[in-house]
């Protein structure tokens, strides 16, 4: 003893033998305490049993109350309504908290007679239970049953009483259905009926339906865990003078299976980490309440009290000892951040991640928060210590000169903000203006499966910041900075401002300029997000966990809505004063300016920005002035149109840009869309009507202009070609013929469109005669070549290039465009010929498409050859869609394993859903399955070099293919499992995995597939031949339950556990059916994988959210 603490023995000097004095010390010193429901089975030093006879004895003095239910007879469970209504109604009943509750079945309710009920009539335990797997959180509720001769006057054996015992440890939680519950018979037909979420609360003696009052008092009333236990015991106390359980608080968690979290608690208690945690797991096994131990990982719970409790030794030297400690723990980098962006994703196969655990890091970072918000107070430390400590935590992490350690602090970088907001933002704007690794932070990003760009929880902290009204400028300010360098800018600066749903305690006149100042900073398009109408959806509101600030209101006042959008959307268009593309992209959202009273402020800036700026821009703003106009008169009866004084308003203007201007009007026809200027529902008709309208337009505009005006229109067109086909279609298409040959050999890619467009028409409309053009007038190569590249490839157009090129004709095939349609396999065959000959496979692949869409019947090796001569690095955008569809079209004529070898080569191809021949080789060949899983992983014992690039690109795509792999082997078409083809691949490649040396990798990844193996004819849930199999081999276990979870996908999370506990519902009514046919070691993993969701639903509800 020293200083009346008594010391852990230095794990450096003394024997095991003292350590295990000491906690038997302990265990003693432990039994003498009165330790309130230590034993489910006991109450008040009594057993359940005991208990219920003291009931049943004193029943006809005893009324039923809240927490006391009589029953003469036990429920009918075809009814099993009533009963789940009985058992909700006592969990949730809140008038005595404190005191366990009783649904005690064989006294007469009326009378309060105890009679019991004959023997045999009550449902067993486990069947009681499996029902209660349909309450969420999960409740602890026992069954007990006691002969009734014990207590009344009859033979034994003859009756019996039984009891429903609930602790009132369940007090404290909202107990609801989590799946649908209905009665197995309709009574007075009609069949009873609860809901997901249905739940009801005992008051009295009556049991009725929960409200929102009844939940709202239950939570606010919550039992808090009892320290008693700590308090009682002797103090556990480090060689520094620090209660381990005041450091347990202060970490949190910590995962005891990482060894750099236990080296960390060594260091910081000058403790080998067993000696240091040997109290805490001693105190967890007696108090439940104290922390929760899961998968290797330790939580401490009601950190604030336990702190509190030790707050007097926690003093600034004990705490400066942590320091660096606690800023190795949240600088450490993450290896996965060395890697490629496309490999990070799958960083366990290259075993690189995180140097010390996320909980021990979350925990730190939590406490910070805590103490920052003053959750925790240690009286010898002062404000200004607090600060400065926080400070000295945040700074390194922030303001770090390696963007990985940004990048690594992303599980609890929030935690930072809510430590301090203004230092937390004061520090983020340092590290933009001195460093370079925020930057570079903010650029990086995972790609793989998904793709992940980082920086999203840095601006959720800002975000908590601005929550603030004291450090909501400064957050809006950096936002702005940060504006340049991230999208996550933009969306946080709507998130907080947006007019109906401001996320700030800021007031609206510290709103309001804020327009200005966007639109003087270049957060242009932040501000028209702004604008009324344009933001229809907000975003999520997410509470900080610590830090106070106001809660957000349940809805807006539309009076406060128009005090701040109106000037945001005056800002917006003072903004756009002189600027074509601000004024463009306010006309595109004229809607807002109507509905926010600002059209005519809108429209005598547009005119103003008109007068200055030349004839191209301003026929840019008079064109979409048009197309509105016309929209609206379009969709006259939409809701969107505005009123007739705002129409003619906006209309005025655009008379005023320009009045019955043939040039504006030419432009206007060929500038806008289509759709846009098609008028009706009969399309074709319509678009007729519209070809005819362009052709007048440009016969008018020739005779106004001259046919240099006609020329000039390619640069505003929007499809080029078009102007090109209605050229050839006027009276003046011979006398532009010559300019049109020039622009077949000019570089402006515009008007070599229109020619082409053009020359297109007149071979429509000519045929074969204007085809023998270069040849009678005897057009140089060039011309000749660019002429017949100008028009459609069919056979009537290659055979005249070819006989006017000659042995130059090989130009024509680089440059022709992709033929669309052949009449024959030959002309088919040819083309293909020529593509690959002049290096045109993306060329080739597309119109492989277009056989395949025609039904032409090409030969498989024609196809595979174009394959083998692509290369994704060429991709042209559409060969995501095409790839998988020539790969399939090949795989059902003649499949190879060259084929699987090209599809392995371009997987990054192929989408989820795509069916690759690749994929089923895998189930069908054990060697191509080894040759993979080889490209995937290193030899368990023998070393490989996987150094280089193609090593690396190649293993990424390995994995993506395996990862991708559910054709279980020996599946049939039918759906059924051929047993003999399956059993002889299993043999097949697990014996070639073994020589290669992965035999282990191998039937993990086997036993991953095969979770997604068929129903067994028999009923059950799994074909029994791959049952069989996985029964056999544990590592094959090990990958059908990774599997389990990894085929999930996203799952909604609500606080109550109740998917979780759905599906552990599920997988233990499939251990039970594996159990029956004795499968028992696949029974257990199965049951296994059961309890792990339960501890995750678990997990959920005890989240503070």
């Amino acid at each position: 003893m020293q200083n009346g603490h008594a010391f852990l023995p230095n794990p450096n000097i003394v024997l095991k033998d003292a350590l295990l004095h000491w906690l038997e010390d302990r265990k003693l010193a432990a039994k003498e305490i009165d330790y309130p429901q230590r034993e489910a089975k006991m109450i008040e030093g009594k057993s359940v049993v005991v208990k219920l006879g003291e009931i049943i004895d004193s029943s006809s003095t005893v009324s039923e109350c809240s927490v006391l239910e009589y029953k003469l007879y036990p429920h009918d469970m075809a009814y099993r309504c009533e009963f789940i209504k009985d058992i909700l109604g006592l969990l949730n009943s809140y008038e005595r908290p404190s005191e366990d509750r009783f649904l005690i079945y064989g006294i007469e309710n009326k009378h309060r007679k105890a009679l019991g009920y004959p023997f045999g009539d009550a449902l067993d335990d486990a069947n009681y239970q499996e029902l209660f797997n349909k309450i969420s959180p999960r409740p602890h509720i026992e069954f007990h049953e006691v002969d009734a001769s014990r207590f009344i006057e009859v033979e034994t054996g003859e009756k019996q009483f039984a009891c429903f015992y609930i602790p009132s440890e369940n007090f404290g939680h909202v107990y609801e259905l989590n799946a649908p519950l209905e009665d197995r018979v309709p009574r007075n037909n009609k069949r009873s009926r609860l809901e997901m979420g249905a739940s009801f609360v005992r008051v009295g003696s009556s049991t009725r339906p929960m409200v929102q009052a009844d939940r709202d008092f239950i939570n606010a009333n919550r039992k808090q865990e009892s320290f008693e236990i700590i308090k009682d015991l002797p103090n556990a106390f480090d060689p520094n003078g620090l209660s381990i359980f005041a450091l347990a608080a202060i970490l949190g968690a910590w995962d005891e299976s990482n060894e750099n979290d236990r080296a960390l608690i060594e260091l910081a208690s000058d403790m080998s980490f067993d000696n240091w945690v040997a109290p805490i797991r001693e105190q967890s096994l007696l108090d439940s309440g104290f922390c929760s131990f899961s998968r290797g990982v330790w939580r401490v719970r009601n950190r604030s009290e336990l702190v509190a409790m030790f707050s007097a030794n926690i003093t600034p030297g004990i705490l400066d000892k942590l320091k660096p400690l606690l800023i190795e723990a949240l600088t450490a980098p993450d290896a996965k951040y060395d890697l490629q962006p496309k490999q990070r994703y799958m960083s366990s196969v290259f075993k690189r991640g995180p140097v010390f655990s996320e909980a021990l890091r979350v925990g730190i970072a939590e406490y910070l928060a805590m103490w920052g918000t003053g959750i925790i107070s240690l009286p010898k430390c002062s404000t200004r210590y607090v600060d400065n400590y926080i400070y000295g935590l945040i700074y390194p992490v922030i303001c770090a000169d390696d963007w990985r350690i940004l990048a690594s602090a992303s599980s609890f970088i929030t935690f930072l903000s809510e430590a301090s907001p203004e230092k937390f933002l004061i520090l983020v704007g340092r590290a933009l203006d001195e460093g370079e690794a925020l930057v570079r932070f903010l650029k990086e990003k995972s790609e793989g499966i998904f793709t992940h760009n980082y920086g999203a929880e840095l601006f959720l902290g800002i975000r908590y910041a601005a929550r603030p009204e004291s450090t909501f400028s400064r957050a809006i300010s950096l936002l702005i900075k940060l504006y340049p360098y991230s999208t996550f800018a933009e969306d946080t600066l709507v998130c907080i401002l947006l007019p109906w749903l401001p996320q700030t305690d800021a007031s609206i006149m510290a709103r309001i300029p804020l327009g200005q100042k966007l639109a003087k900073n270049g957060c242009w398009n932040c501000l028209l997000k702004l604008l009324p109408n344009v933001t229809m959806s907000g975003f999520a509101l997410v509470e900080p966990k610590y830090l106070k600030v106001n809660p957000l209101p349940d809805s807006f006042s539309r009076s406060e809505f128009w005090a701040v959008s109106r000037p945001y959307t005056l800002a917006a268009i003072e903004g756009s004063a002189g600027d074509v593309e601000k004024t463009l992209d306010l006309i595109g959202n004229m809607k807002s300016i109507h509905m926010a009273g600002c059209t005519q402020e809108f429209v005598e800036t547009l005119l103003k920005t008109c007068i200055g700026i030349d004839e191209d821009d301003r026929f840019k703003i008079w064109l979409e002035l048009k197309k509105y106009l016309s929209r609206c008169e379009k969709y006259a009866e939409a809701d969107w149109v505005p009123n007739a004084e705002n129409l003619k308003t906006v209309a005025e203007a655009e008379k005023k840009i320009i009045s019955d201007d043939i040039t504006f009007e030419a432009r206007y026809y060929f500038a806008a869309k289509d759709y846009e200027l098609i008028e009706g529902r009969d399309w074709e008709k319509s678009e007729k009507g519209l070809l005819k309208n362009r052709v007048n337009a440009l016969e008018e505009l020739c005779k106004d202009q001259g046919l240099s005006e006609i020329f000039d229109l390619s640069k505003y067109c929007c499809n080029c070609s078009v102007l090109g086909i209605c050229c050839a279609q006027t009276s003046f298409a011979d006398r532009i013929d010559n300019e049109m040959k020039k622009s077949l050999l000019e570089d402006d890619s515009s008007m070599l469109e229109v020619a082409c467009g053009y020359y297109s028409e007149r071979y429509r409309r000519q045929g074969e005669s204007l085809l023998q053009r270069p040849i009678n007038e005897n057009w140089s190569t060039q011309s000749s070549l660019a002429f017949y590249s100008a028009l459609p490839c069919n056979k009537e157009v290659w055979s005249a290039a070819e006989a006017k090129l000659k042995e130059e004709s090989h130009l024509y095939w680089q440059k022709a465009a992709c033929c669309r349609k052949v009449d024959t396999v030959e002309e088919a065959v040819y083309i293909f010929e020529q593509y690959c000959s002049v290096g045109r496979q993306s060329d080739a692949l597309l119109f492989a498409h277009y056989c395949i869409e025609d039904d032409v019947d090409v030969d498989p090796d024609i196809l595979l050859k174009c394959l083998q001569g692509y290369s994704p690095d060429s991709r042209r955008g559409f060969e995501t869609h095409f790839v998988p569809e020539i790969c399939d079209y090949i795989a059902r004529k003649y499949p190879t394993i060259d084929l699987a070898w090209q599809e392995f080569r371009l997987f990054p191809l192929f989408q989820d859903g795509d069916e690759s021949y690749l994929l089923k080789l895998l189930s069908s060949n054990p060697e191509f399955f080894v040759a993979i899983l080889s490209l995937a992983y290193k030899p368990h014992n023998r070393v490989e070099d996987q150094t280089h690039e193609a090593s690396k690109d190649a293993a990424t795509r390995a994995f993506e293919v395996l990862w991708r792999w559910k054709r279980v082997p020996g599946l049939q078409d039918d759906g059924e499992v051929d047993k003999e083809a399956f059993d002889r691949w299993i043999a097949m490649t697990l014996e070639k995995s073994r020589k290669a040396d992965r035999l282990e990798v191998a039937e993990i990844t086997i036993g991953s597939c095969l979770f997604h193996a068929p129903k067994d004819q028999t009923g059950l849930f799994i074909n029994r031949t791959i049952a069989d199999f996985l029964d056999t081999n544990a590592n094959a276990l090990r990958g059908f339950a990774t599997e389990s979870v990894n085929s999930l996908g996203a799952m909604t999370v609500d606080g109550t556990g109740k998917t979780q506990f759905s599906l552990a519902e599920e997988y233990e009514s499939k251990a039970k059916e594996l159990e029956g046919i004795g499968l028992l070691d696949f029974a257990a993993t199965v049951r296994e994988i059961s309890s792990g969701f339960v501890r995750e639903g678990k997990d959920e509800i005890e989240r503070e959210w």
